[in-house]
């Protein structure tokens, strides 16, 4: 096993203590996005936190391109499914420049707990094999506890403070 694995499992298991410890914290999301139907086979290259650039993806059919205006613009694909769940489709806020509409968070969260290690790499398991620089401060978890040990990956400080608040 090499290091970027080790790490993860690491990761994923300080999330499964705090989940059988009943440490993980529900944050709510605030921010307001700015979003947009992608394009086919579009590639958006996510970005997390102001320095922090992560994966390049495909997009799928029926995926949404969101941005978190309140956290450095970064970018990432969210399918629809998912997009329909966490935003007021119905009634966007807004209108943006390259078809972006402005969008509030509906059930939106983000089930997590602060790291305080080292800096390292790992790969967050549903990002394909792409891997995710964190250091101390960062915010480690996913939107749903079921899925806590699966859908993993860290957050920005700064992002995080601007995006959630403790429910």
């Amino acid at each position: 096993m090499d290091n970027i694995q080790q790490n993860t499992e690491k990761l994923r298991k300080r999330l499964r203590m705090a989940k059988t410890g009943n440490l993980l914290k529900q944050y709510k999301k605030f921010a307001q996005v700015l979003a947009r139907p992608a394009k086919p086979m579009e590639r958006i290259q996510t970005k997390i936190g102001d320095r922090n650039e992560t994966e390049v993806r495909t997009a799928q059919p029926d995926d949404w391109v969101v941005s978190n205006v309140a956290a450095f613009g970064e970018k990432q694909l969210t399918p629809n499914v998912t997009f329909q769940k966490r935003y007021d489709v119905a009634n966007p806020v807004g209108e943006e420049a390259d078809g972006f509409k402005r969008y509030n968070p509906k059930n939106a969260y983000f089930y997590g707990v602060k790291y305080t290690g080292s800096p390292m790499t790992f790969a967050p398991p549903t990002w394909g094999g792409s891997t995710q620089n964190i250091e101390s401060g960062y915010m480690i978890g996913g939107p749903s506890t079921e899925t806590i040990e699966t859908g993993f990956y860290g957050i920005d400080p700064i992002a995080f403070i601007k995006t959630y608040r403790l429910d």
